[in-house]
């Protein structure tokens, strides 16, 4: 549907976005793309982020289903610090 109005090789995704709030403020928003449009690796992809800057790609999640991406991110995530993640500290408060 979407593949003529595009250029060979593009892909497009629809987003969904979670946030996981813990102890010390710290705060990860998670965004789970769908791809709807070309082709990739994974029809699901979970990626931990930061504003402009995604987590690091071990910590990405995938899946066949939104779910299943999300888990699989949560999973990584789970028991690493923000400075892991992201591989730079957060930002304190002012």
């Amino acid at each position: 549907m979407y593949d003529e109005a595009m250029n060979e090789g593009d892909v497009l995704a629809k987003m969904s976005r979670y946030v996981i709030l813990r102890a010390k403020n710290d705060q990860i928003e998670i965004k789970v793309c769908e791809v709807i449009a070309g082709k990739a690796l994974n029809r699901y992809v979970a990626i931990p982020d930061l504003y402009l800057t995604s987590g690091k790609p071990e910590f990405f999640g995938a899946g066949n289903s939104e779910k299943e991406a999300l888990m699989d991110c949560l999973r990584r995530i789970r028991n690493h610090s923000f400075e892991e993640v992201f591989d730079r500290p957060r930002q304190q408060e002012h």
